[in-house]
């Protein structure tokens, strides 16, 4: 690994400190000397005047002892102006005394009355007057000296005191400097060992490592840096991508490095860097570098080779492709079979239907309910597979309509009627009267949720009563939460098939799979309707002691609105289509029969077209119809194509059912969106049918 850096020189505090304590010591020492010298001059001038002054007094004093000896004979001129001399060169030399320019005055006045007479007193005050300016002056040279000597004293004491704090001082910090050297020479060694370790780590780690300086300088490469792009350390240390690249990489890499120093951010990125053998992918990662003042200094950057990770993200890719494909093709195969099999029940279901609308005996009506029976089982075990199927590939929409839960738990009631009353049972319905009239939710898969606990219920209840019971738990201004419970006393759940009881393909047991039959999804189609809509399902039972299923549902309401009550069963269809004309395309010729037979019999009239093409025909040719039912699998012309041209081409508002045997998920809406009218699945019930028509054609009666 190449590490470069920029030398850089920095002053230590501590010597800093030192040197500036150095300076203000000099300086100390400079004026402490200055002090000393001019302390000394002011002493000896002061001393110079003073002396002047005793010297003038003493020729004063010399004047006079002169004049007396000579028997004090009149003062002359000259006496007078050599004494005038002496007392202005006195005055000179002591101005600056405290009251000396007094007492010369007092002496000058005095001298000046001698030479009216002498008189003894005024002679007695000139002597005086002399003798205390001298004394004064004297003590003024004494206390001169006194304080030249103290100041002298406070200097050299000061001076001797500050050496010695500088040399303490100085002795600390170069005791701290020793200090610091000792363990900056410690550090320069553990720096060295992880410096080592450093790049050790960096050389041996399998991400590419570099830095670069704000020109784009590389600083620092490692050694998977010249491994992959095939360059010395020696050769990248201190040159750019324009040295060691193509110059269309170069330009690329320049750019991203702008991006980063613009920004201020980290920049993550993949590439593909073209090496011998093959390509590299990389994961790379830019980021700024700043100091410590956050001044950005430079650009790193960590790359990681995920050339593995690619690799398995593509073949990951190829895998969910062919899984969904496989999925698509699951589902395909289940529609077809869906297809397959509804379209032989629709014939048998309402064949059956048709024949136990005739006179037949005791025993051929019983042998027709037997194979009704058979049928509806069948068209159970089909539709369980395929909402298992729509709820695995989570293809299961959820509706938001309004709708009144008594409606629906009627329906359901109704429904099992049959079935109750032949296993002579008794079925309970218990409503919460604080439950809204009108909900919004999915109606329809609470009724398949209802419906396969129910049926569940009475299939494993041979006598007693089975119980269904909705309260309302809690209820806020715009929602209401609702507990389901179907409790019956039928054979129970053994206590070990509880925690399983909600798989897939799963039952209480091989016995009761055998004695009751089912294929082992209710449930769990159950409890994932349940978790689509947010709520959730328990069990509690015992053996032999019936079984307690409860569920959580919430839903929406509005205490202003008010659902249209589902519409009854159409129990009398012998005229219900008396006078309607039906175009009814489909290309099995069961299902023709069937369907003919079902409208002739509500007193429609109908026009049999064995696929979309020929039914078209029957359109072009002027024939008018009042609705059309529409199989989707059809050779030639499909359902799709047939109503596509019905509405697009021929323009025709004619109300369209499509009846198909197919289930593919999102099939309805694919009708709607062609431009149907409704959407039913083989085998049919009569009577929905016979409403169905009858709800489409009710506009058109109105409008009539």
């Amino acid at each position: 690994m190449r590490i470069a850096f920029p030398a850089r020189i920095a002053l230590q505090r501590k010597i800093a400190w030192l040197l500036l304590f150095s300076f203000f010591s000099l300086c100390f020492i400079g004026w402490l000397i200055y002090f000393n010298k001019r302390n000394l001059e002011e002493t000896a001038d002061s001393m110079g005047h003073s002396y002047a002054v005793l010297d003038h007094m003493a020729k004063i004093r010399t004047r006079f002892s002169t004049w007396e000896s000579l028997s004090r004979p009149p003062l002359s001129d000259a006496f007078h102006q050599d004494i005038q001399k002496s007392l202005d060169r006195i005055r000179v030399h002591s101005v600056a005394i405290p009251g000396m320019p007094a007492s010369v005055d007092s002496l000058e006045t005095a001298i000046r009355g001698l030479g009216t007479g002498a008189d003894t007193l005024l002679l007695g005050r000139v002597r005086g007057l002399i003798n205390g300016i001298a004394q004064r002056q004297q003590d003024e040279i004494t206390e001169r000296r006194s304080i030249s000597r103290q100041t002298e004293r406070k200097s050299t004491l000061l001076f001797i005191s500050v050496s010695l704090l500088a040399f303490l001082f100085i002795v600390i910090i170069l005791m701290r400097l020793n200090r610091d050297i000792v363990l900056r020479k410690r550090a320069e060694r553990q720096l060295k060992e992880n410096q080592a370790w450093l790049e050790s780590i960096l050389d041996n780690t399998t991400s590419l490592m570099y830095i670069k300086d704000t020109a784009g300088r590389y600083v620092m490469v490692n050694r998977r840096f010249e491994e992959i792009l095939n360059v010395q350390g020696a050769d990248a240390v201190g040159r750019t991508d324009e040295d060691i690249s193509t110059p269309e990489e170069a330009a690329h890499y320049k750019f991203l490095d702008e991006q980063v120093m613009r920004t201020g951010k980290s920049l993550e990125i993949e590439e593909a860097v073209p090496v011998t053998g093959g390509t590299v992918n990389l994961l790379s990662i830019k980021f700024p570098l700043r100091d410590a003042n956050g001044r950005l200094i430079g650009i790193g950057g960590i790359a990681t080779d995920i050339t593995e990770r690619v690799q398995y993200q593509q073949q990951l890719i190829a895998a969910t492709r062919e899984a969904q494909a496989a999925r698509g093709m699951q589902e395909l195969f289940l529609a077809n079979m869906s297809h397959e099999i509804r379209t032989p029940m629709n014939g048998i279901q309402g064949m059956t239907d048709l024949l136990l609308d005739t006179k037949l005996s005791d025993q051929q009506r019983e042998f027709a309910k037997v194979i009704k029976r058979s049928v509806n089982n069948l068209l159970v075990v089909v539709n369980d597979v395929l909402d298992f199927s729509k709820i695995k590939a989570g293809k299961l929409a959820i509706e938001k309509i309004e709708f009144r839960l008594k409606d629906v738990l009627e329906n359901a009631k109704a429904m099992f009627a049959h079935r109750i009353a032949k296993k002579g049972l008794d079925l309970q319905l218990v409503m919460d009267p604080a439950i809204p009239e009108t909900l919004k939710g999915d109606p329809y898969r609470l009724n398949q949720v209802l419906v396969n606990l129910i049926g569940n219920a009475i299939k494993f209840t041979e006598q007693g009563w089975i119980r269904i019971e909705v309260t309302a738990q809690e209820r806020t201004a715009d929602q209401v939460n609702l507990l389901f419970t179907v409790a019956d006393t039928g054979i129970g759940i053994p206590s070990a098939s509880l925690p399983t009881l909600f798989d897939h393909f799963s039952q209480a047991g091989l016995d009761v799979s055998r004695r009751y039959g089912g294929t082992g999804l209710g449930l769990a189609i159950c409890q994932q309707l349940l978790h689509l809509q947010g709520g959730e399902i328990t069990v509690f039972s015992k053996e032999n002691e019936g079984a307690t299923f409860q569920f959580r549902l919430s839903y929406d309401y509005n205490s202003l609105s008010v659902a249209a009550p589902v519409a009854a069963v159409l129990a009398d269809y012998s005229h219900c289509l008396e006078g309607k004309r039906f175009l009814v395309a489909e290309d099995n010729e069961v299902n023709q029969q069937l369907v003919d037979h079902v409208l002739r019999k509500g007193g429609g009239d109908v026009q049999l077209a064995n696929n979309g093409e020929e039914a078209i025909g029957f359109l072009k040719k002027g024939g008018v119809y009042d609705l059309i039912i529409m199989d989707l699998q059809m050779p030639v012309m499909d359902g799709y194509a047939a109503t596509r041209c019905i509405r697009q081409e021929l323009h025709l508002p004619t109300p369209i059912i499509a009846m198909t045997a197919t289930a593919l998920v999102g099939e309805q809406l694919r009708c709607f969106e062609s431009g149907m009218n409704d959407y039913m699945t083989k085998p049919f019930e009569f009577a929905e049918l016979y409403k169905r028509i009858t709800a489409l054609l009710a506009p058109y009666a109105a409008a009539g």
